[in-house]
């Protein structure tokens, strides 16, 4: 089955070309790939690397990206601080003195289902007694000649499974288990079966670290090329390449799904086919793919010309983003973010120096409604949102995708030179509260998603102009949280 025409597969490509230049260290920065990058480049010794690297991928599920991230610097801070390197903490004594640094210092535990670090060394001894090299090197050998090369010849997870076989099978890990204590249950949750049906994702993420050479993986193993890699498959990819290829989301745990999504990147881009991962993620992490198909933003999406669910689906996004239930505390925020605004934006218009002219929840089409709208020389659309709490994933951030909505329709629609900038203010009512960092890593991310493939509609002309966004608390204190700037 040809999931595209040539044409159409040749554009897609160019399009994700563009946004892995475009988001490659932000790629970096969300990945748990960025510690071990970091050990790597102060110069110790591959082994060591390579250990690192499988640890860091098979920690890395079940739990935010920043906090165990977070855990495994500190862990490397440590070992930096006395010397050691990260085979070391194959020894159980100082495995938990380093655990338990990195406990005192983030959230007070290592992992969602190792909170002590228990299989820490045993993982650890197991990948230094195994010989991760060899033994990878190894398996891909025999994998060559039992699987030859087919369309469906999934190399990178026969190796994935031959390493874990070789995990198992060490005398590392059959004494752990032999004990039946709190580390060997631990091990059980973290260190998959290789007898599982499933994908194997954490496994083929360690293989795509090590074996892809362009930046920012680490190209460490020469023996299997890139294009037999398989992309390690989560809901998010299953979601965004179901809906690309089939129209509607694919089961990452079945491996049907896999050959399916394999043969689709194959045809982008036969000779790489993992590099997109991360890009193809992004809609569904970011809360635009929704697993209700009629709630999804697919207006903001830059897959969209190629996806064949949009071209089903009623779209109601717009719809639903003119019905707001507004209470007491929003209609504060957005006095206060008029205020700020008018302060803040000292416009003046070149024949009669008037200042802007501002509106409150003025439709500007159909159903896109902004909490703020002003204009003379220049069109300000503002998006106010009460924060309630501290979001937790990227889905959670509200307001990014209206206020990305409100300036793709000022720069597109409006004609005229006029700068266009675009405000998301949270209202923050409580003391304890405020506006975290990472809003802004998600909106430079976002922007650089939906705007790369943008051009204004013939006879308009899209000036410089971006997406600020303010920090308000009650009594009107603005801070500026960060800015981002688009020279279009």
């Amino acid at each position: 089955m040809r999931c595209l025409s040539i044409k159409a597969g040749m554009d897609l490509r160019e399009l994700l070309d563009r946004l892995y230049e475009l988001l490659t260290r932000r790629y970096l920065s969300t990945s748990m790939l960025e510690p071990v990058r970091k050990w790597c480049e102060a110069g110790h010794p591959v082994s060591d690397v390579e250990v690192l690297a499988l640890t860091a991928a098979l920690y890395d599920f079940q739990m935010r990206v920043a906090t165990i991230k977070k855990n495994f610097s500190l862990l490397l801070e440590y070992l930096s601080s006395k010397g050691l390197a990260f085979r070391d903490l194959s020894s159980p004594d100082v495995s938990g003195e380093a655990v338990e640094f990195t406990r005192k210092r983030n959230v007070g535990f290592f992992h969602r289902f190792d909170k002590y670090g228990l299989a820490l060394p045993i993982i650890v001894g197991a990948a230094c007694e195994l010989g991760l090299r060899g033994a990878a090197q190894r398996a891909a050998g025999e994998a060559r000649k039992r699987l030859g090369g087919g369309r469906d010849a999934f190399l990178g997870l026969a190796v994935a499974r031959e390493v874990l076989a070789g995990l198992w099978g060490t005398e590392t890990v059959r004494k752990a288990l032999r004990r039946g204590d709190p580390a060997s249950k631990a091990l059980n949750l973290i260190l998959p079966r290789p007898s599982s049906r499933s994908s194997l994702k954490r496994l083929n993420l360690f293989l795509r670290w090590v074996v892809r050479g362009e930046y920012p993986d680490l190209g460490l193993w020469g023996f299997i090329s890139q294009r037999e890699l398989v992309v390690p498959l989560d809901s998010s990819i299953a979601r965004v390449c179901g809906r690309l290829v089939v129209g509607k989301p694919l089961r990452p745990s079945k491996l049907s799904s896999l050959r399916i999504i394999m043969r689709f990147l194959r045809e982008v881009n036969e000779e790489d086919p993992v590099k997109y991962d991360f890009i193809l993620s992004r809609p569904a992490i970011l809360g635009w793919c929704k697993k209700d198909l009629l709630q999804s933003d697919c207006d903001v999406c830059p897959l969209r010309p190629y996806c064949r669910a949009t071209n089903t689906r009623v779209s109601a996004a717009a719809r639903a983003s003119g019905v707001r239930g507004e209470g007491p505390e929003h209609r504060e925020g957005k006095l206060l973010t008029l205020t700020a605004v008018r302060a803040g934006f000292v416009v003046k218009e070149v024949s009669t120096g008037a200042g802007l002219k501002c509106w409150r929840e003025r439709t500007i089409n159909h159903g896109l409604r902004p909490d703020i709208y002003c204009e003379n020389d220049a069109v300000i659309v503002g998006e106010v949102k009460v924060l309630k709490k501290t979001p937790k994933t990227p889905s959670e951030i509200e307001g990014i995708t209206q206020a990305i909505r409100y300036y793709k329709h000022v720069t597109h629609e409006l004609r005229g030179n006029r700068p266009a900038i675009a405000v998301l203010a949270y209202y923050t009512p409580k003391k304890h509260l405020q506006v975290p960092e990472e809003v802004c890593g998600t909106l430079k991310e976002a922007l650089a998603l939906t705007l790369t493939h943008e051009a204004p509609k013939q006879g308009s002309t899209a000036a410089k102009g971006g997406v600020i966004v303010l920090e308000i608390r009650p009594g009107g204190h603005v801070r500026n949280v960060c800015h981002e700037p688009i020279q279009a």
